[in-house]
């Protein structure tokens, strides 16, 4: 396989959030009974299925990048993408205190 498996992640990603689902509306405020522990054994194997996933697509994905460089055409485009997306999201956070200032002045 020479690619990432997104549906495949997406799935157990699905089936991990419905597992936990499961276990936060069997456990109580203070303890976790054999119903509540027996969700839990099953979200715990779903989020190690998702993290086997997940590992796969990065390992994929870390090889695509080392065969195509930093300096090359993808590589400059994904830093530039990485920086604009982290500059927006630090004026973003900007914008936000400044309204937060503004309102409680």
């Amino acid at each position: 396989m020479n690619f990432i498996d997104l549906q495949a992640e997406y799935t157990a990603a699905s089936k991990y959030h419905t597992s936990y689902a499961n276990y936060y509306q069997s456990k109580g405020w203070f303890s976790c009974d054999a119903h509540c522990q027996h969700y839990k054994s099953i979200m715990d194997r779903r989020k190690s299925e998702w993290e086997e996933i997940k590992a796969e697509g990065n390992a994929r994905m870390s090889d695509a990048k080392s065969v195509a460089g930093l300096f090359s055409e993808v590589g400059v485009t994904e830093v530039k993408d990485s920086f604009w997306d982290y500059f927006n999201s630090g004026k973003q956070f900007a914008k936000r205190q400044s309204w937060w200032d503004a309102l409680f002045m």
